[in-house]
């Protein structure tokens, strides 16, 4: 079964009725943290509960994300 990454847009139009829970629901999603940080960042509290509640429902795994820091140094 092909896994489907969610970007915020697809949280925000469950909750304005743009797209229907219904269809999500059974099917494989992954979410990162980025997309829950994003979620958590807005400003609206009672529109910010609703988001992470549609995002716990529809996520419940969450993909783990990489990072690198690379260090450039000046020989001067």
């Amino acid at each position: 079964m092909p896994r489907y990454m969610l970007d915020t847009n697809v949280f925000n139009h469950v909750l304005d009725g743009k797209v229907n829970i219904d269809t999500l629901q059974g099917k494989d999603l992954v979410a990162t943290h980025v997309q829950r940080d994003e979620l958590a960042n807005t400003k609206d509290e009672a529109r910010k509960a609703a988001l992470l509640k549609i995002f716990g429902e529809l996520t419940p795994d969450q993909a783990i994300t990489s990072s690198a820091v690379a260090s450039v140094v000046s020989k001067n």
